[in-house]
């Protein structure tokens, strides 16, 4: 488990280069193959009743990893249809490239125009637009939108966010071949200075787009989510006890699904779930206490 949150956090270095990806960069099954590898020598075992927490969670994770080996499908080639839906190849690598400028309105003009132009191909019907927009996100457009998740400006934050949610909305069967890439990056921007409390994204707006984009991961990913159950318990603990109600209502939600996608499997982090929950039923807000209490009759029924 160390070992392949090691690799993951490796991936979320190197995105964070302001460098424009290889069309050569390491392909998905490469990298999950790299994961997946090292839980095989312990395949078919499933823990004692009074095994650790850690073995527990590498359980967890293992379980979660052939469910990932099961659904996750060879990505199919970049769609060359892009060029009938407004961005072609020469024209996207430009944006691209617009993405790392030290200039932030250029940054967000660029932004803008892709989401302008992902946003027509994912209100439209066609299939083929669809797998132009998952073409785009699996070769450079999801890496270079995720490089942007940490960008000095707010405002193109905020856009970056909203392009990647609508993208992924557009064309779910991306949402596989992006999660170790999306999973450290949310995990990263959710997370809290353990020095002095404060979020590592200041925004309550851009954190609340961040925990509605995991949302949108959970319903696309399903029970392959389990590969990445560590992670997504930091960023919903820090949902949980985020100061903006809003995020708080919305992490709420969060364990709702993650209650109903991984059913028994979530056992091992139910109790801790649970104890995070546990203070909002306090809260000022009545909807946030009524989401708690709701998120809260879910996850019990899966406390082993």
């Amino acid at each position: 488990m160390e070992t392949a949150k090691r690799d993951i956090d490796d991936i979320w270095c190197k995105l964070k280069q302001r460098q424009p990806h290889s069309s050569r960069s390491q392909s998905f099954e490469q990298l999950w193959s790299g994961l997946h590898s090292e839980t095989s020598s312990s395949k078919g075992r499933q823990p004692a009743p009074g095994a650790s927490r850690g073995e527990l969670q590498f359980y967890l994770h293992k379980v979660g990893s052939q469910q990932h080996a099961q659904h996750a499908a060879t990505p199919k080639p970049p769609d060359t249809s892009l060029q009938s839906h407004g961005l072609d190849g020469a024209a996207l690598e430009r944006l691209l490239k617009s993405l790392v400028s030290s200039d932030a309105p250029t940054r967000r003009a660029a932004l803008q125009q892709i989401k302008a132009s992902y946003s027509s191909n994912g209100n439209s019907s066609s299939s083929t637009a669809a797998s132009a927009v998952a073409g785009a996100l699996r070769s450079k457009l999801g890496k270079s939108l995720l490089r942007s998740f940490d960008d000095h400006s707010e405002a193109c934050r905020q856009l970056a966010i909203t392009v990647f949610k609508e993208a992924l909305q557009a064309s779910p069967d991306a949402a596989l071949a992006m999660l170790p890439y999306a999973m450290p990056v949310l995990e990263e921007r959710l997370h809290t200075d353990e020095s002095t409390r404060d979020p590592i994204e200041p925004s309550e707006e851009v954190r609340l787009l961040l925990v509605q984009l995991l949302s949108i991961i959970l319903d696309q990913a399903g029970t392959a989510i389990a590969a990445y159950a560590s992670e997504v318990w930091s960023m919903l603990s820090a949902a949980l006890a985020d100061r903006y109600h809003e995020v708080a209502m919305q992490g709420c939600k969060v364990a709702q699904q993650l209650a109903g996608i991984l059913g028994l499997r979530l056992s091992p982090l139910a109790k801790d779930i649970v104890a995070a929950l546990l203070p909002l039923t306090t809260h000022k807000r009545h909807r946030v206490r009524i989401a708690a209490i709701e998120a809260i009759r879910d996850v019990m029924h899966q406390v082993g």
